[in-house]
């Protein structure tokens, strides 16, 4: 086997946004605090990286969101390279907790050899459906939020006066991935029944026009709407 050319390999489909603002606090926490070398690739490219630079460890940002992770895990299990996944919606709903627990996994099998989940609860929901993964499911904390404490944000003084605004009440509203039920139905199709489908698209007509109505009916407050991360 081929020297260890880095101890950690993180890897991300994305390149900013929701993935990256979670593994840059962990990689400089590991290379500044621990002195461990770290290194950040491309997900698409996760087995590529994983023979070129045979990490120690080998890190993706939820093993079922993507079949570039799932394919990467996959390989590093062959390698014999120890695996962890965080979990990038950590809140589950027990109605469908085998969808947020396998995603795109249509194997159902856990490659990686640990998962993070947000909280005791998602843990213990997670081991009463698949008691078979006890020891390999543990619990970090929600990943992301820690970016609050870490980072320096605009205070609403600044925010308001970047945007050049002049208002007492401020609501953001935080947006989901309907536009994928509009231009990705051979993706969707794969994890959600046509009904469902369907109830997504006539969802997403009924938050439209309740957000058109709040918005107009109050026009004293300042609303921030934010897209999905996918988006």
């Amino acid at each position: 086997m081929a020297g260890r050319n880095v101890d950690i390999l993180c890897v991300s489909v994305n390149s900013s946004g929701r993935d990256m603002g979670v593994f840059i606090p962990i990689l400089y926490y590991c290379e500044k605090i621990l002195g461990l070398s770290t290194f950040f690739a491309s997900g698409i490219d996760g087995c590529y990286w994983l023979d070129k630079l045979n990490p120690r460890l080998f890190i993706v940002p939820d093993s079922v969101g993507d079949k570039n992770y799932i394919k990467a895990v996959k390989y590093a299990a062959k390698r014999v390279i120890p695996a962890i996944s965080l979990t990038s919606e950590g809140d589950l709903n027990g109605e469908i907790i085998d969808e947020m627990l396998w995603g795109w996994n249509k194997e159902k099998k856990m490659y990686e050899d640990l998962n993070l989940q947000w909280s005791e609860r998602g843990k213990k929901m997670i081991l009463e459906y698949c008691p078979e993964l006890s020891g390999k499911i543990s619990v970090s904390g929600g990943i992301g939020f820690d970016r609050y404490k870490i980072y320096e944000f605009m205070n609403r003084r600044e925010f308001l006066k970047k945007y050049k605004k002049d208002y007492k009440k401020i609501v953001c509203v935080a947006g989901w991935g309907f536009d994928y039920f509009l231009s990705d139905l051979l993706k969707v199709s794969k994890i959600y029944k046509k009904e469902q489908i369907e109830n997504f698209r006539k969802e997403r007509i009924t938050v439209n026009k309740i957000l058109g109505e709040l918005i107009q009916n109050n026009k004293d407050v300042l609303f921030i709407l934010k897209y999905h991360p996918g988006a």
